[in-house]
């Protein structure tokens, strides 16, 4: 989009008075230029700013430390980051599997997975469908599926910090064997239930680049995808991701990944009547027992129209969900009560709730 458009739309935000400017960085641009027109925009509309943090290596410190120089300006910008690197899940039943494009493997695609698991352990089949190449007239599908990068294996404790364990290369390395007959043998997992994950960045080195964004007033977990990509990426859980699986990690802490995902991810937005337990706040509570506190690997269920597959992913720990001072889950389990309501632009923040005087 042409700079001379995003400042007429930054200026239509600063004429209806609210709202928030929300954009994704060309990732092949000079951050440097980026930021400045951050500036322009922020300055043209007097409104805040998020934009998505995906950059990788250098860039990440270049876009951090130029948002900074802009806020000291007094202009309102903020990073959006992903609580863990873009991961694409990789199964049976899912869009995408490294054999799914393989002549060999089309006539079983439609089929129930319980019959599609039985015919591909047909040792005639198997050897046939690990002999070929994927073939589609979309390059990007076969990209897709020809596993650049490394692939883990998932097991039901969807620990997403995977280790050398979890590595299907290592795996096939030390086993002496093909890695395609690794990936092939683990589809076949748990009946066919298993998922394989390849992530688009080294997790260690993203894992480390993000430690101190929590709790930053510049930087929120908040990028993911939760729905768009419903047969391939499954974000919706990374809060109990982050609560699980960051706290104490690399100085993460309990309150800084708490305040990041409320308070001040509320306030990124302009809603300053929630975020906060005080009084006069929007009642919206999770009561969470941290020591039990766990994801369970996505599972698929075919709930959307015309039998469409989605991913969906449970957690334990969440004892109750307030919404608005009404109990809407208890112990993860809905009570049918649906209070919540369509939210339409910024919210102020509650006035001070006056205390009564002690008597001497």
């Amino acid at each position: 989009m042409h700079e001379r458009e995003l400042l007429e739309l930054g200026r239509g935000l600063g004429d209806a008075g609210s709202g928030v400017f929300q954009l994704i960085p060309y990732l092949h641009g000079a951050p440097e230029d980026e930021i400045r027109i951050f500036g322009e925009i922020a300055e043209a509309s007097q409104r805040p700013i998020n934009y998505s943090l995906i950059a990788f290596g250098d860039n990440w410190q270049k876009y951090v430390d130029g948002v900074q120089k802009l806020v000291d300006r007094g202009l309102d910008v903020r990073a959006q980051f992903m609580a863990r690197p873009i991961g694409m899940l990789f199964g049976l039943d899912l869009s995408f599997h490294p054999f799914c494009l393989n002549p060999s493997y089309r006539p079983l695609a439609n089929l129930p997975l319980a019959e599609k698991v039985a015919r591909m352990r047909d040792p005639e089949l198997r050897a046939r469908i690990l002999s070929e190449q994927p073939e589609d007239p979309n390059p990007g599908f076969v990209e897709t599926v020809q596993l650049k990068g490394t692939l883990y294996f998932m097991d039901e404790s969807a620990n997403y910090n995977f280790g050398d364990k979890d590595n299907l290369m290592l795996k096939a390395e030390r086993e002496g064997r093909p890695v395609d007959e690794v990936i092939y043998d683990a589809l076949l997992e748990d009946d066919g239930h298993a998922i394989l994950c390849r992530y688009a960045a080294d997790l260690n080195t993203y894992l480390k680049n993000t430690a101190g964004f929590f709790g930053g007033p510049l930087t929120i977990p908040a990028l993911g995808d939760g729905g768009a990509h419903y047969g391939m990426i499954c974000d919706a859980a990374f809060t109990t991701y982050l609560l699980e699986q960051r706290v104490g990690q690399l100085g993460v802490t309990l309150p800084h990944a708490i305040q990041s995902i409320t308070s001040r991810a509320a306030e990124s937005v302009g809603l300053l009547d929630r975020g906060v337990l005080a009084p006069g706040y929007k009642a919206d509570v999770n009561v969470i027992d941290m020591n039990r506190i766990k994801l369970h690997r996505p599972v698929v269920k075919a709930d959307l129209p015309a039998g469409g597959k989605r991913l969906t992913q449970r957690s334990d720990g969440y004892l109750a969900t307030i919404v608005s001072g009404t109990v809407t889950y208890e112990r993860g389990e809905p009570t049918g009560a649906l209070p919540g309501r369509l939210v339409r632009g910024q919210r102020t923040a509650p006035a001070p709730v006056r205390q009564p005087a002690l008597a001497d």
